[in-house]
């Protein structure tokens, strides 16, 4: 198992629905409100690909944040 901590920023008058909304989701272990620029913290748990029975770095990939990987 893997830990990752997820930054996350959403509308101001949405912070509290989307924090129950994401605690909710699989593998989802804890989000916090914070001050600053973003939002949601979030704790997320997963399983590793190594651990899967997949190589080192099998099912990794970049995410696509829509700026073309800048």
């Amino acid at each position: 198992m893997a830990d990752a901590i997820v930054l996350i920023t959403t509308e101001s008058d949405m912070v509290s629905e989307a924090a129950k909304c994401i605690v909710e989701l699989d593998g989802v272990q804890d989000v916090y409100s914070v001050a600053g620029d973003v939002d949601l913290v979030a704790v997320v748990s997963g399983v590793l690909a190594q651990d899967r029975g997949g190589g080192e770095c099998a099912g990794m990939g970049a995410a696509d944040d829509g700026d073309g990987g800048h």
